[in-house]
């Protein structure tokens, strides 16, 4: 069962206090500082670091007592004091060796919960995570901004930022180093944080992997249970001189207008919403101008416990913008159809990354797309994976970050599941066949699923059908959706099932009583038998009272074929994809000798023939909300003839189905009058 959310801002206290010293105890540390920054970095100046704007608080401040500053000038670097700025920046820019710091107790780290520190200067904490609580996780869900009118507490797949995870490496570094690093390395997400099930425990370990005069290395690693989820490398070192990036070849002005960046497939929340406007772009780069990014809405607020963002090291919205660019360069060449998310950065460089204040900083990247051989080509159209480098500088021209060998997976996805994946009420997967049929009854709708490319589904830790199921499942069906067991094709046909009934019924109730439902909001059930219906208790809570369609299904070869009719009026509903099941065994096993007189079993086409009346006993049976239960033979096949058969029941009673072909897949439908 899903765990139920928690108000983890109870939990977390971390209200900063503010320790001001004496002048002369700080100017006498001050000074301190700058001689064990020499001692470790050689003869040369103090490297100069680049500020923030004095608007913007570019590091928090850590309270600890004197005495544990004076035992450890490395200890004090866990930013304590609210000093001089060039004091400050030189504590923080300096790239010598570092001991691992002794006492936490007065900074908790804003994503680190519960920490510990070992003797040998290890580091493991652990981070409880809300999707609901988290607005931070909250405003990042892949894509629906809502999914239920009915429940509140349902949500599309939530997603930790992959820059939520680059803050959790720089705190952990920061509290085994006492500094802040200058850059992170080999940064490597091995799969999906992703919250199904709501609330989870993450565990970071941390350790000093190397250190020498110059260069000091922390080696972080983030697990779900015993399983690695992401590492990264936070180095410490004098910074390097940051190289402009090549200017675009050919601009050309964007696609987009400003109004339409994130109404537009992006499923970003106002947190993370940064880009204003797309300056310009062309098949190598897109160059981006950024808003401001406050961090005042991070965390869960307003309350007593409640967390402020001033603990932060590093902006997380604005490391988060990187992928806005890369996703709209990707759009201005290659439309909506797609996905991307970050696999691998070989380096960030931490300018000045915690600043807030960014309006009018222009945010550039220097992309390409690469084939699964990691060849570079010119088109998404055989890319597996783009590739580039970003530069983020401030209007005064103060380099903020630098990104080099960022890499995302890249997906194309059907142009439906583009659409209806964030745009759940008003979208669809499938569409109705109303001509499917000949001579279909009044008030009756078919409605079809396509199925989706082979693999789509399954493809990187089967997350799409993960996005499907939190986009389109009630709470109870996702329980359910989940204890499925066996090969993955069972969820699958499931899902693909619920898909296409949700939508079926959502387009009857529209056509006949005029409401838009959310999928997730009609919730079906089965009753013993396996016959699925609609849970009127749930549409009565939205309002609806009057009557509810019957519904039948059928699914084959991972695509799903609906029927929606008035209450009343039982239907049954079958499909069969030709070539799928052996002409022999359906002869032997399924029809009488009787039964093929009626099949003709000299015809040419008697392999259609056979999958014909197969469909169309299937579909009577569900119509008499039974199945077949292993005894096709008891329902006898007395005509078939072009569009039409007819079946007659165990209990003696005679129907019409009406047969149909859609590509080559058989159909077949009843409807009686109950």
């Amino acid at each position: 069962m899903p765990q139920q959310p928690r108000d983890r801002t109870k939990v977390i206290d971390n209200a900063l206090a503010f320790v001001r010293l004496p002048a002369d105890v700080a100017a006498g540390l001050a000074a301190d500082l700058a001689v064990s920054l020499r001692m470790g970095q050689g003869d040369g100046p103090t490297p100069e670091t680049v500020s923030a704007k004095a608007e913007t608080a570019f590091l928090p401040t850590i309270a600890v007592s004197a005495e544990a500053a004076m035992e450890s000038y490395f200890g004090v670097m866990q930013q304590f004091l609210t000093m001089q700025g060039n004091v400050m920046e030189a504590a923080l820019g300096g790239g010598g060796a570092a001991e691992p710091a002794d006492d936490i107790a007065d900074w908790q780290p804003p994503l680190l919960h519960r920490v510990s520190l070992s003797d040998a200067g290890h580091l493991t904490a652990e981070t409880d995570f809300d999707p609901l609580a988290d607005p931070f996780i909250a405003q990042h869900v892949l894509y629906a901004p809502q999914v239920s009118d009915r429940d509140a507490t349902l949500q599309a797949l939530p997603v930790l930022p992959l820059a939520v995870s680059l803050e959790m490496v720089a705190e952990a570094a920061a509290v085994l180093t006492g500094q802040v690093a200058t850059r992170l390395e080999n940064v490597r997400a091995r799969d999906w944080i992703a919250f199904d099930d709501g609330p989870a425990t993450l565990t970071t370990q941390a350790e000093i992997s190397a250190q020498d005069m110059d260069e000091t290395r922390v080696t972080v690693r983030i697990l779900r249970g015993t399983t690695l989820v992401f590492e990264a490398e936070a180095v410490f070192a004098e910074p390097g001189a940051i190289d402009a990036l090549p200017p675009l070849t050919a601009p050309i002005p964007p696609r987009w207008q400003d109004a339409d960046l994130y109404t537009t497939g992006m499923f970003h929340g106002p947190l993370f919403q940064g880009v204003r406007h797309l300056r310009q772009w062309d098949a190598g780069g897109l160059d981006a101008e950024l808003a401001d990014l406050p961090l005042d809405g991070f965390f869960a607020g307003g309350q007593e416990g409640g967390q402020g963002p001033e603990g932060l090291l590093l902006n997380p919205a604005l490391l988060d913008q990187i992928g806005h660019v890369t996703a709209f360069w990707i759009a201005q060449g290659a439309g909506t159809d797609f996905s991307s998310f970050p696999s691998s950065i070989d380096r960030i460089d931490l300018c000045a990354p915690r600043t807030e204040a960014v309006a009018g900083a222009v945010l550039s990247g220097r992309i390409g797309f690469r084939d699964a051989a990691d060849i570079p080509v010119a088109g998404p159209e055989q890319a597996r994976f783009l590739q580039g480098d970003f530069l983020c500088t401030a209007p005064d021209g103060m380099v903020l970050m630098r990104a080099m060998g960022w890499r995302d997976r890249f997906f194309r996805v059907p142009h439906a599941f583009y659409d209806a994946r964030y745009r759940p009420r008003d979208a669809w997967y499938g569409a109705a066949l109303p001509d499917l049929f000949k001579a279909q009854p009044q008030g009756v709708l078919v409605w079809s699923v396509p199925a989706f490319p082979p693999g789509f589904l399954e493809d990187a830790g089967g997350i799409w059908m993960r996005v499907l199921a939190a986009t389109v499942l009630s709470a109870t069906e996702r329980t359910t959706w989940r204890s499925l067991t066996g090969p993955a094709k069972r969820r699958r046909d499931w899902l693909m099932g619920r898909i296409a009934l949700k939508e079926a019924a959502r387009a009857w109730i529209l056509q006949q009583h005029g409401l838009t439902l959310l999928p997730a909001d009609v919730p079906f059930a089965v009753t013993g038998a396996g016959k699925p219906y609609l849970d009127g208790a749930a549409l009565a809570a939205l309002g609806l009272t009057g009557p509810l369609p019957e519904v039948s299904l059928a699914h084959a070869q991972g695509a799903a074929l609906a029927v929606a009719a008035p209450q009343g009026q039982a239907v049954g509903i079958d499909m069969e994809y030709t070539g799928t099941i052996s002409a022999d065994l359906l002869a032997e096993g399924a029809f009488s000798s009787t039964e093929h007189g009626v099949l003709d079993m000299t015809a040419p086409d008697l392999a259609d023939r056979l999958l014909t009346g197969w469909c169309a006993k299937e579909a009577v049976a569900k119509a008499l909300g039974e199945g077949l239960t292993g005894r096709p033979r008891a329902f006898v096949l007395t005509m078939l003839n072009g569009d039409a058969a007819r079946v007659v029941t165990p209990a003696g009673q005679s129907m019409d189905v009406a047969l149909a072909r859609h590509g080559n897949a058989v159909m077949a439908l009843v409807r009686v009058e109950v």
